[in-house]
C-alpha cells in the first residue's frame, strides 16, 4: 500500500465531512439554545490535536457568545480544575472518545457539578455514552494515525454552536457569522481543490529548513496544529509563535535557512501583520502566506490562496488543509509515512496510575 494514501485520501475527503457535520443543523441549533439559557462559562477539554480544536473555540464563544470560555489540555483540568459554581459546561473533544485523560477529565467535571458535551467522531463511545449531551461530528472512518478531517470537523461544530449560541443571545455579528458558515464545505472544497502541485512544490523549495509557522486569534491554534502535523508526520523541529510576539524575541531566528509560514486571512489586524511578513522578507527570511490579502504576495516568497470570502472567523477549517497537505507531502519527501508516524496510535489510553477523584 502506498506511503501517505489514507493521509491524503481523509484531507480531501474534509469538504464532504464538513458537509454532512452542516446536514445537523437542527441539532446543533437545539444544543445552541440550550446553551444559551442554561450556561455562563464554558470549559474545553481535550489532548493534542483535539485540545487545539478546543482553543479555537475558546476564541470563537469569546467573540459571539456571552458566555466565558477556556480551553485546557484534559490532563491539566484533571491536574488543577477546582468545583466551581453551577451553570457550567465542559466541552470535552475527542476523535475515538476513548483518550483516557480526556474521559477521566469529563467524569471529574460530572462529578463537579459540570454539565458534559462530547464532541466525538464515535457515537458509541465512552465518552458519548457518559456525557450527558453529545454531538456527533461526523467525519467519518480515519484510519491515519494523524488527525485530518476530524480536526476540521471539530473546528466547524465549534464554530456552529458558538454562532447559534451567539443569535440566540442576539450578539452582534453572529447573526451574519451563522450564514457565512452555511459556506465553509465549498470553501473547503475551492482551497484544497488544485493545490497538490503547488503545496508539492512549496515542500521541495524548503525542505530541510526550520520552520516557523505564525498565527492569531483563532488562527494562532490553526498554526498550533500545522506545526504538530509537520513534527508528527515528518520527525522535524517546527515552531509556532503569535504574530506580533514574533518581534519579541524569535526575529533572531530570521535568516534564509528558516522559512516562515503565516495563517493571514483577511482580518481587523492583517496592516499589522503584513507589515511584521515585510520586515522578514527584508531581513532575508523566507515567507510562505497562506492569504487571500493581495498586498501579502508582494513580499513573500510563495503563497497559498485561500477564497476572497474567508475571514479570520471563518478559515480555521478552510486553511489548515493546505498545511495538512504541506506535512504530508514533506513526510513522503523524506521517505516517511505519513500514515503511521513513530511511537503514535491512533488512540491514547493510559494504564490506571492513580486512583479516581471522588
Amino acid at each position: 500500500m502506498a506511503a501517505g494514501r489514507h493521509t491524503l485520501k481523509e484531507i480531501r475527503e474534509q469538504p464532504s465531512s464538513l458537509r454532512r457535520l452542516a446536514e445537523s443543523s437542527a441539532e446543533i441549533g437545539e444544543l445552541s439554545r440550550c446553551m444559551a439559557d442554561r450556561f455562563k462559562e464554558v470549559s474545553l477539554v481535550g489532548c493534542g490535536t483535539s485540545y487545539y480544536a478546543g482553543m479555537v473555540g475558546e476564541f470563537l464563544f469569546k467573540r459571539f457568545t456571552g458566555i466565558s470560555a477556556s480551553a485546557l489540555p484534559a490532563s491539566e483540568f484533571i491536574a488543577y480544575q477546582r468545583p466551581t459554581i453551577r451553570r457550567r459546561l465542559a466541552i470535552a473533544l475527542s476523535r475515538s472518545g476513548e483518550t483516557t485523560e480526556t474521559v477521566e477529565a469529563a467524569q471529574l467535571a460530572s462529578r463537579m457539578g459540570f454539565e458534559v458535551l462530547a464532541l466525538t467522531n464515535n457515537e458509541k463511545s465512552t465518552l458519548a455514552q457518559e456525557a450527558a449531551h453529545h454531538l456527533s461530528i461526523r467525519a467519518g472512518p480515519e484510519r491515519s494515525v494523524v488527525m485530518t478531517k476530524t480536526f476540521s470537523c471539530l473546528v466547524y461544530g465549534l464554530q456552529l454552536l458558538a454562532a447559534g449560541v451567539g443569535v440566540a443571545q442576539k450578539t452582534k455579528g453572529a447573526d451574519a457569522f451563522l450564514r457565512a458558515l452555511e459556506n465553509v464545505p465549498e470553501l473547503s472544497m475551492k482551497t484544497i481543490a488544485g493545490q497538490t502541485e503547488r503545496v508539492q512544490r512549496l515542500v521541495r523549495k524548503h525542505l530541510k529548513l526550520r520552520t516557523i509557522f505564525l498565527g492569531s486569534g483563532a488562527n494562532y491554534p490553526v498554526a498550533l496544529e500545522a506545526a504538530l502535523k509537520l513534527r508528527e508526520t515528518s520527525r522535524v523541529s517546527a515552531e509556532t509563535f503569535h504574530f506580533l510576539e514574533f518581534r519579541h524575541g524569535p526575529m533572531a531566528e530570521v535568516s534564509d535557512d528558516v522559512v516562515v509560514i503565516a495563517l493571514e486571512p483577511r482580518g481587523d489586524s492583517s496592516p499589522k501583520h503584513l507589515e511584521l511578513l515585510r520586515e522578514i522578507a527584508e531581513k532575508k527570511g523566507r515567507v510562505v502566506a497562506v492569504t487571500n490579502i493581495h498586498e501579502a504576495v508582494e513580499k513573500s516568497d510563495d503563497v497559498i490562496e485561500l477564497p476572497s470570502s474567508v475571514d479570520e472567523w471563518i478559515s480555521p477549517p478552510v486553511a489548515i488543509a493546505p498545511l495538512q497537505l504541506f506535512a504530508c507531502f514533506y513526510s513522503l519527501a523524506l521517505g516517511l509515512n505519513p500514515d503511521k508516524p513513530r511511537h503514535l496510535t491512533n488512540v491514547v489510553k493510559l494504564r490506571e496510575t492513580r486512583k479516581s477523584r471522588g
